[in-house]
């Protein structure tokens, strides 16, 4: 199987900007103690629930960004079983 590398610089680059958008709302709450598009400050059991949801949305992303490159390697090196 041939991986079209279109395709597969456009998924990276989705991937690669997710993990960027994710990791700078998580520093910008950690700085302000909110999310970005909260107006007041969150109470603290909300606070970490909401951040514990941005740190979700982060591995899945680094997940998927990871998933993507250990799929290019396979194919690069023969590996991959895909159909």
């Amino acid at each position: 199987m041939k991986i079209n590398p279109t395709l597969q610089k456009k998924l990276q680059s989705q991937y690669e900007a997710d993990v960027v958008a994710c990791r700078e709302a998580i520093f910008a709450f950690m700085e302000n103690g909110k999310p970005n598009y909260m107006p007041v400050k969150l109470g603290e059991a909300y606070e970490l629930i909401a951040l514990d949801a941005a740190m979700t949305e982060l591995s899945q992303a680094e997940d998927k960004l990871n998933c993507l490159y250990k799929f290019v390697e396979e194919e690069i090196n023969g590996t991959n079983r895909g159909p």
